[in-house]
């Protein structure tokens, strides 16, 4: 796992050299192990090195192709790599990396080799002879490519403050993209916070030539659809395990040490029983947990530790923790988000345990129905109710409900009393709080139109926007801020498939994820399965009116003076941090981690 930069500029070679220098310091953290560059004829590429295969000199990048036409700088793991190796067997490799290996495809096979491959990477190579650069990114979004084209040139990073710091581009704030932010707690691809920096979208190719970029999208996981697999329902569950077994193998691929997030919810636990499963390996577990009650699992995670017996760490966060790491994990945000800390925690601590790879449960929620927006559409949408009152006596009628309820469940309830009687609305109205504008969800409304409920539909949408834009890049900016490298295996792109081709009667929703858990057969205990679900969240809601409060209130202001918003806009989130808990510390949060990011990176607004 690794840092990749690059720079295609008229500016004469020790200026691009400088550049590039000083972006690949700035993605120090992504890869201590090495840092290499190329530059030659008004083109760039830098790398940092997190070794993870073939730890030797012979894995450094940029690497140069045998007949010297191409360069490439890659990011990423590529698990079949020792597969596609054959299909290049004359080639005269010099290392035991995917890197090589990808270098080798492309030399033979061009572009056509992108299908090919499995893993989560994000590509760049450049063609020295056309004078084509190509940015590749794999097909769910694991690892992310930011970019930006003026008149001083093109330049892609990893992380957009290296594209900062190359001194080619300033950051100001994007007013749609703060728009996005405060609405859905993130933004979307290909936007950013940043105004006209951009982030190639996923199971996308860029092609930069003569100065004009061209986008092409190579994988869409709704085209499996279209299938409807059928059982029965034995058979489903056998394939899932055999896909998620498959996964959870290619996985395990690693020259340094390598274990598991451990919750102690159903995603987690599964993939330590499916490590146990496959490997002789004793698996290594970490977990954290909490002082307050409401927020802590560490029984379970203690049950599944010891039924596979792994080796367990147990780390209990108080908020004096919290509040020690809060400045590095914030630091350590290459873009604002909600949810980063969390991640970033959980990073810190599995990589002080003596991990350098972790396998973490993402994914799971939003292929088995693991989230309340799956429950929440099939009632809106099957409800007689719903879905035959006519829309104005449903809006007012879930208006005049989203009143009583109050906070977040009636912000909610007010979202969903504006949606049509179709997926996309309902969907929308959900994840895209109270904002209106389709912008955001441009390229999913013609395709999920539809007033019938499909857990697939659902799934779709939440690996296109929820999944893409909140989760995975919180897990690969504060991952890699912590030198750990984060491997998905519910994200295995054929699982993935399958799943998305499987109607709904072999998907039920209750009990909760019950095509997973039936899957697994008896490999896990009731105790985890038969529960109410918890997702890993802060304790924010105590912590932003106490431990947090003099902290919040100060970005808070922040924002107010520096005219990102006006003070009537603020006065209501500084006055809520006097209440004895927070109903709303989330949404508080939301602002306080904005204003910080924009204060410490000097964002224009």
């Amino acid at each position: 796992m690794c840092g990749i930069n690059g720079i295609i500029s008229d500016r004469n070679e020790l200026d691009l050299k400088d550049r590039i220098v000083r972006m690949n310091q700035s993605l120090a953290h992504r890869g201590p192990d090495a840092q290499g560059l190329f530059c030659k004829d008004g083109f760039g590429f830098g790398h940092t090195r997190l070794s993870i295969l073939d730890l030797s000199e012979n894995g450094s990048q940029p690497m140069i192709s045998l007949d010297s036409r191409y360069v490439i700088s890659f990011n990423g793991e590529v698990y079949n790599f020792e597969e596609l190796r054959k299909k290049v067997k004359d080639y005269p490799f010099k290392s035991n990396t995917d890197t090589e290996v990808v270098l080798a495809l492309f030399s033979k096979f061009g572009l056509d080799m992108v299908d090919t491959l499995e893993g989560m990477f994000a590509i760049s190579i450049f063609d020295k002879v056309s004078q084509v650069l190509y940015l590749i990114r794999d097909r769910l979004g694991q690892k992310p490519i930011y970019y930006f084209k003026n008149e001083q040139g093109f330049g892609f990073s990893s992380e957009m403050r290296a594209l900062l710091s190359s001194g080619l581009i300033r950051g100001e704030l994007s007013r749609q993209g703060l728009e996005n932010f405060i609405a859905t707690k993130t933004v979307f691809e290909p936007n950013t916070i940043l105004k006209n920096i951009y982030m190639v979208p996923k199971a996308s190719i860029l092609t930069f030539k003569s100065g004009e970029i061209t986008i092409k999208k190579y994988w869409k996981p709704n085209k499996s659809m279209s299938k409807k697999l059928r059982g029965p329902y034995w058979k489903v569950q056998e394939n899932v395990k055999k896909l998620f077994f498959e996964s959870i193998e290619k996985r395990l691929i690693s020259d340094v040490p390598i274990g598991a997030f451990l919750s102690g919810g159903i995603d987690s636990s599964c993939i330590v029983a499916a490590m146990r499963e496959v490997s002789n390996q004793t698996p290594r577990t970490v977990h954290v947990s909490f002082n307050e009650q409401e927020f802590n699992e560490s029984k379970y995670a203690e049950i599944i530790a010891k039924k596979f017996k792994t080796d367990h760490v147990n780390i209990r966060l108080k908020p004096d923790d919290f509040l020690q790491s809060l400045p590095d994990a914030l630091n350590s945000m290459d873009h604002p988000s909600n949810d980063g800390c969390n991640t970033y925690i959980v990073s810190k601590k599995t990589k002080e345990s003596g991990l350098t790879v972790a396998l973490s449960g993402v994914g799971g929620d939003e292929l088995f129905g693991g989230y309340p927006i799956f429950g929440v559409s099939d009632w809106f949408l099957k409800s007689a109710i719903m879905s035959k009152t006519p829309y104005e006596i449903r809006h007012w009628t879930l208006k005049a409900i989203s009143a009583i309820a109050g906070g977040s469940k009636g912000e909610k309830l007010a979202a969903l009393s504006k949606a049509k009687s179709n997926v996309f609305d309902v969907y929308k109205a959900f994840r895209g709080s109270n904002s209106s504008d389709n912008e955001f969800f441009k390229d999913s409304k013609d395709l999920y139109f539809d007033k019938q409920f499909s857990t697939s539909h659902i799934s779709v949408l939440e690996l296109e926007h929820y999944l893409n834009n909140t989760l995975l890049r919180d897990a690969d900016q504060m991952s890699m801020a912590n030198q750990l490298e984060v491997r998905a295996p519910f994200l295995d792109h054929d699982l993935v498939e399958y799943l998305i081709s499987l109607p709904n009667e072999f998907k039920p929703l209750k009990p909760v994820k019950k095509l997973l858990i039936d899957s697994m057969g008896n490999l896990l205990p009731e105790e985890i399965w038969n529960r109410k679900k918890k997702g890993f969240v802060l304790p924010m809601k105590y912590w932003v009116n106490h431990e947090l409060k003099q902290f919040c209130k100060e970005n808070l202001m922040w924002l107010a003076e520096n005219h990102v918003f006006s003070s009537s806009e603020m006065e209501p989130w500084i006055q809520s941090l006097e209440l004895k808990s927070n109903p709303r510390g989330y949404e508080v949060w939301n602002y306080v981690v904005l204003g910080y990011w924009l204060r410490k990176n000097n964002i224009l607004s």
